[in-house]
């Protein structure tokens, strides 16, 4: 019997891309205009200018283009990506964001009851100021955590919530305006 051994044919047309050269022109552009810009936005950005048809390049095709030109990767340390965030607070405890997520369910009196986690978090550090598992999600069980928060961590400047009911009663506006903290609701 004859060992035939399995080796990788190489392609023609390697190296050489399918995009027509204006377009190609056009999304090295794109990008070096922006190193951080994905290929996705690279690829939505030329559509909307009319420089290709939608659909009409793949990502692969993109990706291979740019990294054929050393531009498929970020600026900077390829194992540390760069943060994004559209806005961020200038220092530790200018803005807190306070959230409940529904935890599992937990023995409690016999039977099994959820719980949810009250956290609120620095915007700036991203430090979670305190966390606690409450029976229910009401105002006092958010009032318990933001005062804990406020002992470990200290006043914030702004307090971010969502627009639920716990969130909207008059004991915790009254609590804030107290402590001088301004009290701003997101949408949900």
């Amino acid at each position: 019997m004859v060992s035939r051994r399995l080796t990788p044919k190489i392609r023609a047309d390697r190296g050489q891309s399918k995009i027509e050269p204006d377009v190609q022109a056009a999304l090295l552009a794109a990008k070096r205009e922006n190193p951080r810009r994905s290929i996705r936005r690279i690829r939505r950005l030329l559509e909307r200018r009319g420089t290709v048809a939608k659909g009409k390049v793949s990502r692969s095709v993109n990706h291979r283009l740019l990294q054929a030109h050393g531009l498929s990767r970020p600026s900077g340390s390829a194992s540390e990506p760069e943060e994004r965030r559209a806005y961020v607070a200038e220092s530790a405890g200018d803005i807190w964001y306070g959230d409940v997520m529904h935890g599992p369910p937990v023995p409690m009196g016999g039977r099994l009851r959820k719980v949810y986690l009250v956290s609120p978090m620095d915007d700036a550090s991203r430090l979670i100021a305190h966390s606690a598992f409450c029976p229910s999600e009401t105002a006092l069980d958010t009032e318990a955590v933001l005062k804990q928060a406020v002992l470990k961590r200290g006043l914030p400047v702004k307090l971010v919530i969502d627009n639920g009911p716990a969130c909207r009663a008059k004991t915790l506006q009254g609590i804030r305006a107290r402590l001088g903290i301004h009290l701003v609701y997101c949408r949900l």
